[in-house]
């Protein structure tokens, strides 16, 4: 049976993930980049800006702004 790095089995932590999930939460990292900021970025983008310069404005890192850039792929999780 397949366990995660804290022991706990997947069959003993599903309950615990399905009671958070119906009170609107879920797992993961909060995103740093919200959807105004990619949006803004995305226009920076096309009025020339560099991604290096987008990133110092936002206060993220160059491969963010790529990720963001790369395809407009929607922004909500």
């Amino acid at each position: 049976m397949r366990q995660c790095r804290t022991g706990v089995p997947d069959w003993l932590a599903a309950p615990d993930l399905a009671a958070a999930a119906a009170n609107g939460r879920k797992g993961g990292r909060p995103r740093k980049v919200d959807d105004a900021d990619a949006t803004k970025a995305r226009q920076l983008r096309d009025k020339g800006i560099t991604a290096t310069d987008i990133a110092k404005m936002l206060g993220v890192s160059r491969a963010t702004v790529y990720r963001y850039l790369s395809d407009g792929a929607a922004l909500s999780a």
